[in-house]
């Protein structure tokens, strides 16, 4: 499938989200980027015959790869991981297992002194141990919906190294990055396939307060981004 084609299968799905003000996840040198574009996997993952579509496209990618297993970071990764897992199972007879990456957690004195259990996240990524076990060795595809900086995938990739798996490859819907970002350099993985690569305009937070969003005097959108 071509760029377009995706590109019109996200805007048809309303996973396109423009003309708004976004706080992205990513920052440089520690400050804050903005933009007025949004995609938001979330909202394709709600329509269940495109979203198999396009993963279906990212699974013939690397069905030559003798793929194992599937990984994909918590939270929007999770569908993205499942759906793909089927799609390699159908394709090549063979058993893919998938598994969730979660966002990694330790407890933290109750900050109100009531007793409770409480918990921060790290900002890392952790496998249960049965799932570390049932990954060990494997051959295993990482994948999730939208590429940022990639510091997620690479914190994921890391992680199965540790395991001693061989990774495959990653997989996303959209590189956010374009060209600008070369994702099987900066990953330090085999192969790298993305429906679409293309760069997406933001600024960061003193940019934008002169030339950006900030400065039209759009509000920070509450649903989507960091803004939530």
């Amino acid at each position: 499938m071509k760029t377009e084609g995706v590109i019109a299968i996200l805007e048809q799905t309303g996973a396109i989200v423009t003309g708004s003000h976004f706080v992205y996840t990513n920052k440089e040198h520690g400050e804050e980027r903005h933009g007025e574009t949004y995609i938001d996997v979330r909202t394709l993952h709600t329509l269940v015959e495109e979203t198999s579509l396009l993963y279906d496209e990212i699974a013939q990618r690397f069905l030559t790869d003798d793929v194992e297993a599937v990984v994909a970071p918590e939270t929007a990764g999770i569908i993205t991981g499942h759906v793909i897992a089927s799609h390699l199972s159908f394709s090549s007879s063979t058993k893919v297992v998938e598994v969730t990456a979660r966002k990694e957690t330790v407890r933290i004195p109750d900050p109100e002194g009531r007793g409770r259990r409480c918990y921060a996240e790290t900002g890392g990524f952790a496998f249960r141990h049965r799932d570390a076990r049932l990954l060990a060795g494997r051959r295993v595809l990482v994948v999730d919906g939208v590429l940022n900086t990639g510091g997620s995938i690479l914190k994921v990739v890391r992680l199965l190294e540790g395991l001693g798996c061989t990774i495959v490859g990653v997989g996303v819907i959209w590189n956010r990055r374009g060209a600008i970002l070369l994702p099987t350099t900066f990953l330090g993985v085999p192969k790298f396939f993305a429906l679409v690569n293309q760069g997406i305009r933001e600024w960061t937070a003193s940019q934008c307060a002169l030339t950006g969003p900030c400065a039209w005097g759009r509000p920070i959108n509450k649903e989507l981004g960091q803004g939530t």
